[in-house]
């Protein structure tokens, strides 16, 4: 666990925030959001300071609102398996779920985002049924997309996971997120019953 997310608490914070912006090595050192692969719901609680939006009696997964430019909605997702952290998501939206054109701008936005932080994606498709033209050029990609001929995917690795970016169609609605899985698997929470 990182030594500058075990100090974050409420208390902290403001302490915390200030050496990171003065130290931006610090604000990186998280696996995902504000924890590191393994914490428990409550750690990530603990240290998670936006609006908490998951509902009633959830154990599996912790949701919040993010704040990014340029993009409508968009909410942290961290998932659990036996209350670790093993996977997270960033869910983004457009306010009008059927502006494909907007929905295309908020995945080049964050697209942007992820290369300037971790360089060009590894991989950067198209993917399309196998008899249409899979080049970019002069392809009307909103028209492909809203009609579910098209999904757009990039992924990255960064220093702790695999990051999967994709936007897809389904039933009318645009479905854009990144996905970060770690590179590592994590270990099992420890059985109560052996204590």
């Amino acid at each position: 666990m990182n030594y500058w997310t075990c100090l974050i608490n409420p208390k902290t914070m403001r302490l915390t925030l200030l050496f990171s912006l003065i130290f931006p090595i610090c604000a990186l050192a998280a696996d995902f959001g504000v924890a590191n692969w393994g914490m428990t719901s409550a750690e990530v609680k603990q240290l998670e300071n936006r609006v908490n939006l998951t509902p009633f009696g959830a154990d599996s997964y912790l949701i919040f609102s993010v704040n990014l430019p340029n993009i409508d909605i968009a909410r942290i997702v961290y998932q659990f398996d036996q209350d670790r952290l093993t996977e997270g998501r960033f869910i983004f939206r457009t306010e009008n779920p059927f502006d494909v054109s907007r929905a295309v701008a908020q995945y080049q936005q964050i697209k942007s985002m992820i290369t300037n932080q971790y360089g060009p994606p590894n991989a950067d498709q198209i993917l399309t049924p196998a008899s249409q033209d899979k080049s970019l050029g002069n392809r009307d990609i909103a028209n492909d997309l809203a009609s579910d001929r098209a999904i757009l995917k990039s992924n990255w690795r960064s220093p702790n996971a695999i990051i999967n970016h994709q936007l897809a169609w389904n039933e009318n609605q645009p479905h854009h997120q990144l996905h970060y899985i770690p590179l590592e698997t994590m270990p099992s929470a420890p059985d109560a019953s052996a204590f």
